[in-house]
């Protein structure tokens, strides 16, 4: 559930949030968009989301604020929306503007906006529409709030009891879904569209083309009647397999090629989810064991941590901010710690490297337990 929004540096309840009814991203499509995934409180692939925001603003000739002007606004969505699991979407449109299409020189509106995750079922239906993409058109592979189109194709798809729709391109080939890239078995190799078919670079494609044997190629929209198995990428569906398309049940559902995809992604998925996990723990941990050490024979779990630390640890909650260290520390036989540079801490260099072990150990044995054997998600 969404409470709070960030419009153009500003903090809101979403009750209170307002757009202009001049902005040119209402009145004309005139703006770009990305939708992320969170996991564990951690947007997925954030550098690559904001690279192809970056990419299709360009597209466009919109400007945009800051990469880490979003970062913030990101950080601070998940924080005020306690979002764990989720998704963000960052809007940037071409700010207040005329009646027309000409695009005032003004400063673009910015809007970041967090919720929850729609449950995709396991696989969907998929039907071809009769519209074509035109890959050679001015919007061809950019991710633009300009979506008449697909609310049309998915329309007709839920009127032939699908769940969505693939575009051929003009040239007869498969392109894209109205929300996702698709990815065909064929003879035991994985196809999937190039991105000159006009389709979106979308950011699961990436990382699948990356890490699997993925042969990038045009395919005739017809060759999926002999497709053996296909799925469906995005970033909020991850991997859904396609049952059947056209009201032709393919053979495999879900396939030994769609499998392993999705097995990808919840590896990579799991790994963001456990960095940003770590990145908690260890930015309280790093806050609080200097005072802890400070006390008398101090021992993590002895009666020297008492009632008064504890109720200041519940009132000092994890922070989302990463430790940076620039200490390299040894420890002697005899147990002393030892640093090869100074250290800022007022603490000292011993104390920072002890510090540093334990932050490092305990996050260790909590990513242990949260993320260990048998739990394929690290959640926190």
């Amino acid at each position: 559930m969404t409470n709070v929004v960030w419009i153009d540096g500003q903090v809101l309840p979403v009750e209170q949030a307002r757009v202009s009814p001049l902005d040119h991203g209402l009145l004309t499509g005139d703006g770009v968009f990305e939708t992320l995934r969170v996991y564990g409180g951690v947007p997925f692939a954030i550098r690559r989301h904001l690279d192809r925001l970056a990419r299709s603003a360009t597209g466009i000739g919109l400007p945009l604020p800051p990469s880490e002007v979003l970062r913030t606004a990101m950080r601070t969505v998940i924080s005020e929306n306690d979002l764990d699991a989720g998704r963000l979407r960052i809007t940037v449109t071409g700010g207040v503007g005329s009646l027309g299409s000409d695009r005032a020189d003004v400063r673009p509106t910015v809007i970041v906006v967090g919720g929850g995750l729609v449950e995709w079922p396991a696989s969907t239906d998929v039907v071809v529409v009769p519209w074509p993409r035109n890959e050679r058109g001015a919007l061809a592979g950019i991710k633009t709030v300009s979506y008449g189109e697909n609310v049309v194709a998915l329309a007709h798809a839920r009127a032939h009891g699908a769940g969505e729709a693939l575009f051929a391109n003009l040239a007869g080939n498969l392109c894209e879904g109205t929300g996702t890239n698709v990815f065909v078995g064929l003879g035991g190799r994985l196809l999937t569209p190039p991105l000159s078919s006009g389709c979106l670079a979308g950011v699961t494609r990436e990382v699948l083309v990356e890490s699997l044997d993925v042969v990038v190629e045009d395919l005739a929209v017809e060759r999926l009647a002999d497709v053996d198995e296909a799925f469906l990428t995005s970033s909020t569906r991850e991997v859904q397999a396609i049952r059947a398309v056209d009201g032709r049940l393919l053979p495999a559902t879900p396939g030994p090629l769609t499998a392993a995809a999705a097995a990808r992604v919840v590896r990579l998925s799991s790994s963001s989810s456990q960095s940003g996990f770590r990145r908690t723990v260890s930015g309280w941990l790093a806050r609080r064991i200097p005072a802890l050490l400070a006390a008398p024979n101090p021992t993590l779990g002895s009666s020297s941590i008492t009632s008064a630390s504890r109720a200041r640890a519940r009132a000092d909650p994890p922070s989302e901010d990463p430790v940076s260290t620039t200490t390299s520390c040894t420890r002697s036989r005899s147990g002393r710690w030892a640093s090869s540079e100074s250290s800022s801490a007022s603490s000292g260099p011993a104390e920072s490297c002890r510090t540093q072990t334990i932050v490092k150990g305990f996050t260790g044995a909590m990513l242990g337990m949260v993320c260990g054997p048998g739990r394929p998600r690290c959640t926190t």
